[in-house]
């Protein structure tokens, strides 16, 4: 049988241990830390099929009722993990997993995210729909990290500097994020981050992210789009269900193709000044104003001009004219 230790919180008394769990003498090394019976059986039993485990470079878990990640897992060869659809209530921060490339903990009970996971060679870490508050304020210091889903959680705030350097997505959608840090997100190799759904109110004017292709912001509370938006590789702009009233004049985005706008609080383009908006959008190939107040008559004059300049130009105007009424959020 594996004999394991597991990961436990720091705790000042046992009458502070949530129930069912042990208490955790910190005066103790970690070798003599009380072990979690009921855990230690859900591991030993969901892996029992997959015996002898040591060399297996691939190992799927999904559903299996476990609670606990053993605290000193060795196992050298693995390259994926599966444990999706757990009770895992915590990552250890002591895992000897150093060839770990793939690691999916969706659908659990994380709360917590440890700065010093040592995974020197993970790529994917996919933590969707947990109950996660916080990301550690130095960064998660995986350096090899490519792509992070951290969707539907309860996280506030983005640290400044998440210590990411080669991470290319990052999913952030249905958090309570109230605010991009000022000074962007200093993640140099991110082509597309995932926002919507937040509570965000403005965008910061240099995000840092001079590869990002990809922005979703929808359904979020952002009233204006910053007149020097500094994203000089940015595709796709999604803008949809928020407040914006108004598009700047001398935005610059030029490799955008796409952009929506749809269900905002726009109700008039000067069709002058949208010729000026369009030549700093040279290469926009669609744009939607779908759900808006803007009038029909103003789509058209807006859709000559771009006959004029941007022949391949399609505009979406979609439910115009009307009173928009933006959803309620729903804050989890």
């Amino acid at each position: 049988m594996l004999i394991s230790l597991f990961f436990m919180p720091y705790c000042k008394a046992a009458a502070d241990q949530p129930a069912g769990r042990p208490y955790v003498d910190p005066s103790k090394g970690k070798g003599e830390q009380i072990e979690d019976k009921e855990d230690t059986d859900s591991w030993d039993q969901a892996v029992m099929e997959f015996q002898p485990i040591e060399q297996r470079t691939n190992l799927d878990l999904r559903g299996k009722e476990i609670e606990a990640i053993p605290a000193d897992l060795n196992l050298p060869q693995l390259v994926t993990l599966y444990l999706a659809n757990n009770q895992i209530a915590a990552i250890p921060a002591d895992l000897n997993l150093p060839r770990l490339q793939f690691l999916h903990l969706a659908n659990n009970r994380i709360a917590v995210i440890l700065a010093g996971l040592n995974l020197p060679q993970l790529v994917t870490l996919y933590l969707a729909n947990n109950q996660i508050a916080a990301i550690p304020p130095a960064g998660l210091n995986l350096p090899r990290l490519y792509s992070l889903n951290l969707q539907n959680n309860r996280i506030a705030v983005i640290p400044a500097d998440l210590n990411l350097p080669r991470l290319y997505s990052l999913n952030l959608q249905n958090n309570r994020i109230a605010a991009i840090p000022p000074a962007g997100l200093n993640l140099p190799q991110l082509h597309s981050l995932n926002l919507q759904n937040n509570q965000i109110a403005a965008i910061p004017a240099d995000l840092n992210l001079p590869q990002l292709e990809i922005l979703y912001l929808q359904n979020n509370q952002i009233a204006a789009i910053p007149a020097d938006l500094n994203l000089p590789e940015l595709r796709e702009l999604y803008l949809n269900d928020n407040q914006i009233a108004a598009i700047p004049a001398d935005l610059n985005l030029p490799e955008l193709t796409y952009f929506s706008l749809k269900n905002n609080q726009i109700d008039e383009i000067d069709p002058q000044e949208f010729r000026l908006i369009l030549q700093g959008l040279p290469n926009l190939m669609r744009l939607n104003l779908s759900g808006n107040v803007i009038s029909q008559e103003n789509v058209n004059a807006l859709r000559q001009v771009a006959a004029e300049t941007h022949p391949n130009l399609t505009i979406d105007a979609e439910g115009i004219g009307g009173v928009v009424l933006k959803p309620a959020k729903v804050v989890k």
